[in-house]
């Protein structure tokens, strides 16, 4: 993965997911505009990689949890995330343990989702300040 940032590292956290076919810069338009109040981070997929190979969703989870700990993040404000992207973002949200406020997700496959999410029923368990709640 490569991760392009901008914004002041002290302030809240926004964390991008990009869409298939681009890379994690493509949110950077949004996030330059944002770069005042919030620390936006983009993520690129290892697909996109140059000399790097995409092992699995775990692993892409993973290398974000290493990038977030290793640059003492412990919150994040916000997730925006579209198309596959929003994929890796539910799967980021099941598998993680640091606290998120908000969540913008855009993706017309997300009923497909067999994890703790399944949209089609309105079947949805939130983690928030690392608890769980569920909602029908």
């Amino acid at each position: 993965m490569v991760f392009k940032t901008t914004g002041n590292k002290s302030n809240s956290v926004i964390l991008f997911f990009h869409a298939m076919g681009v890379t994690g810069e493509s949110s950077m338009p949004v996030a330059e505009k944002m770069a005042e109040k919030y620390y936006c981070i983009m993520p690129t997929s290892t697909v996109y990689c140059s000399g790097q190979r995409y092992q699995s969703k775990r692993d892409e989870i993973q290398q974000i949890v290493r990038f977030l700990g290793n640059h003492g993040i412990k919150e994040i404000e916000l997730i925006v995330a579209s198309s596959i992207g929003a994929d890796l973002a539910m799967a980021f949200l099941t598998e993680i343990k640091i606290p998120v406020k908000h969540v913008f997700l855009m993706a017309g496959s997300l009923h497909r989702w067999k994890g703790k999410y399944r949209y089609g029923n309105c079947y949805r368990k939130y983690k928030y300040d690392g608890q769980e709640t569920e909602s029908r």
